[in-house]
């Protein structure tokens, strides 16, 4: 055994894999590079795997193999699907809760919201995941519905931003980022209770009480579950977020999470409308139902949690420069969301 493949053992067995699992990979193991805490590239016999690293419910990682196996045999793009093990599974585990899975390697780039290939993509994956499911059996998914309805996140969220206004004024040494966030508090809170006041008057409430027409979303949009191909389309890389709602969130959810990149022009919003609407007629209602969502804060919401309640590694400074930009774009994203709610 060369030096190369004896290090590539090495880095498997200090997380666990003992020789049985390896002999489970495609092919002879020769090589192993670790991407990230939860991605390795495996290098064999038979070509280049991603290895992917789960930890959680074992029932949560079966979901998402099944949605994956049903888009696969569908043929819809824009996600990674699993291999075949040797033992003819799609996932090994590694015990205490911790599992794998092999994928295909694809060479992969950032995702670029601002990228009108990326963006048109991105939408088309929402539009294809959507009708993926509309005549699927969803009992075989084993899928949970969100763990809350909407007006309960928003009203969660509301109060964990007032639990930060009290950590922030009463903090002894108060930091910049203190300052700033109590100065515009009142605003961001008032804009939030906004968007609980505007979700609870459309007709979503009787749609979660009934739970009618619920399929699997996304749910998940952020730069770090998206790639790209070199050719600027999207890829999704894990469902391990997916749960049932009102499929109309994912749209919503993909506006949210690239309004900033494009500062909440109109323009660009009404193209991801018009090609969702290509396949999926939006109503008054529905449209009310967006205008709410994107009211919500939710940027700032994610920023002042991770400083005040997961704290990351990031400095004061950095916090506070975040902070500004999305305070330049406020104005903007509340038009964009007030136009879609009035106007729907």
């Amino acid at each position: 055994m060369n030096p190369e493949r004896i290090k590539a053992y090495y880095e498997l067995m200090k997380i666990g894999f003992g020789s049985e699992l390896i002999k489970l990979f495609p092919g002879p193991l020769r090589r192993v590079e670790r991407i990230n805490n939860k991605c390795f590239l495996l290098e064999t016999s038979k070509g280049r795997y991603a290895l992917w690293l789960v930890r959680g419910d074992q029932s949560r990682l079966l979901a998402e193999l099944n949605l994956l196996r049903l888009l696969e045999e569908q043929g819809v793009e824009g996600f990674l699907f699993p291999v075949r093990l040797k033992n003819n599974e799609f996932y090994g585990a590694l015990g205490d809760d911790r599992f794998f899975y092999i994928t295909d390697w694809p060479e992969l780039k950032p995702i670029s919201f601002r990228n009108d290939l990326c963006l048109n993509s991105l939408s088309q994956i929402v539009i294809n995941f959507r009708k993926a499911f509309e005549q699927a059996d969803l009992t075989a998914l084993n899928l949970k519905n969100s763990e809350t309805d909407l007006i309960n996140e928003f009203q969660t969220m509301i109060n964990f931003l007032k639990s930060f206004v009290l950590l922030a004024r009463y903090r002894l040494n108060p930091t910049g980022f203190d300052r700033l966030f109590l100065e515009s508090s009142p605003r961001f809170i008032a804009t939030a209770e906004l968007a609980l006041s505007l979700i609870q008057d459309t007709v979503y409430p009787d749609i979660y009480a009934v739970q009618k027409g619920f399929q699997p979303l996304i749910n998940n949009f952020s730069r770090s579950n998206l790639r790209s191909f070199p050719n600027d389309q999207a890829v999704c890389l894990s469902l391990k977020e997916s749960s049932l709602d009102l499929p109309l969130l994912d749209l919503a959810l993909l506006i949210s999470k690239t309004g900033r990149a494009n500062r909440w022009r109109e323009e660009w919003a009404k193209k991801m409308i018009d090609l969702y609407q290509e396949s999926f007629l939006l109503t008054e209602e529905d449209l009310k139902i967006i205008g709410a969502y994107l009211t919500f804060p939710w940027e700032v919401y994610r920023l002042t949690s991770r400083y005040y309640h997961n704290r990351v590694n990031w400095s004061v400074g950095t916090f506070i420069e975040k902070m500004e930009r999305l305070m330049a774009v406020e104005e903007d994203r509340k038009a964009l969301a007030r136009n879609l709610y009035v106007n729907a």
